[in-house]
């Protein structure tokens, strides 16, 4: 393709120029470009439902096949339908299936979690900081007896921070032998959440929330302000062949992938 612009990863490649094997892929033409292969993924959730809160300005999807209905205030996705939930004794969680509970709360994030630590019949046996869009969150996994079954139960919240001071949560059990599917369950109902609207924050603002902060750096031309540090080459092009950009440092041991501040692996 001699003589021609490059313009592409794909053209750049067929041109014959260096392919640096990183993940992605980079490809550097010998003007001092880089183009980065853009990677489609799988798309796991595709057909999926979507819940969409307007007065709180989130949404999330859900497996087409499970259930949206609402339970002693709380609203629920589930693979049953609501006239076998009320069969149940939902707060102890003896469903025969898998349910996720969600709401809002007009506490603030800090406030919401220290009230579940109070519970003299919880036990905390996980608790991780997250970030979604940048709004700061928990993961958390806990343990609640039941004193009347002499047993207990396991189950996972999540609570995320809106922008107006008001926390989302989500809860769902934890049962064996299924503990492993039904965390997936939640985690990739959780990867599909997003804001919308009035809700929607910039990347310099996901910067700050996830613990970064917003640095001017020197990085490849091809790359634009806030790119995936945690890719090898991002900014790591000569003088000539970069430009100031802003990015976010995240502090030792942690890198910013393009949406938010995540431990380096």
């Amino acid at each position: 393709m001699p003589g021609e612009e490059i313009t592409s990863f794909e053209e750049c490649v067929a041109a014959g120029y260096a392919v640096l094997e990183s993940y992605p892929r980079q490809c550097k033409t010998p003007d001092g470009k880089t183009f980065i292969e853009e990677i489609e993924l799988e798309d796991e959730t595709a057909g999926w439902q979507t819940y969409r809160n307007e007065e709180y300005e989130f949404e999330f999807k859900y497996p087409k096949e499970w259930y949206n209905y609402e339970v002693q205030g709380a609203e629920i996705i589930s693979t049953f339908p609501k006239s076998d939930f009320e069969k149940y004794e939902w707060t102890i969680w003896e469903t025969p299936h898998f349910f996720i509970a969600f709401g809002v709360e007009d506490e603030k994030l800090e406030d919401v979690f220290s009230i579940l630590e109070e519970f003299e019949d919880q036990k905390i046996l996980y608790k991780e900081e997250l970030a979604i869009e940048g709004i700061r969150g928990y993961k958390a996994i806990f343990e609640t007896s039941i004193e009347e079954k002499g047993k207990g139960s396991k189950g996972i919240n999540y609570f995320l921070a809106t922008k107006n001071d008001k926390t989302v949560w989500f809860t769902g059990p934890l049962k064996d032998p299924d503990v492993t599917t039904h965390l997936n369950y939640v985690d990739q109902v959780l990867s599909t959440f997003r804001f919308i609207e009035g809700n929607k924050i910039t990347k310099e603002q996901t910067c700050i929330n996830s613990g970064g902060t917003v640095e001017q750096g020197m990085c490849c031309l091809a790359v634009s302000d806030f790119p995936n540090l945690c890719l090898i080459g991002a900014c790591g092009c000569s003088p000539e062949n970069s430009h100031e950009v802003k990015i976010c440092d995240c502090g030792e041991g942690r890198c910013f992938d393009g949406n938010t501040c995540v431990a380096i692996r």
